[in-house]
């Protein structure tokens, strides 16, 4: 698997490439778990927004859903990832009302 704000998933040889799922940031630590194989990672968020903006988190990958990078990320102090811009606006209002919210939360910058 590769990564560029989003998984992708290809045979060994780079044939049959699909995009598995996008809109992280930074995700580090890909690994599957041993029993399940499901596919899990810590994701780095974006900086320079507060000192508590925004949260890393630890969540399993699931296929076609949506992490939030660029558009939407989750606040500490929120359990919904529905955050814009501070104007509250947009660029993909689609892509923020769907966006996945994350299994475990992590302080910013772990």
């Amino acid at each position: 698997m590769i990564c560029l704000n989003r998984v992708q998933q290809a045979n060994l040889d780079g044939t049959n490439q699909i995009t598995f799922a996008y809109g992280l940031r930074n995700p580090v630590g890909l690994a599957f778990h041993p029993i399940t194989n499901e596919l899990y990672t810590a994701n780095q968020e974006r900086d320079e927004l507060g000192d508590d903006l925004v949260p890393d988190f630890f969540t399993r990958i699931q296929q076609d859903e949506f992490y939030g990078f660029p558009y939407a990320y989750l606040s500490a102090d929120l359990v919904e990832p529905r955050r814009t811009f501070p104007n509250g606006t947009s660029e993909r209002p689609d892509l923020v009302s769907k966006t996945r919210t994350p299994d475990v939360l992590l302080q910013v910058e772990v």
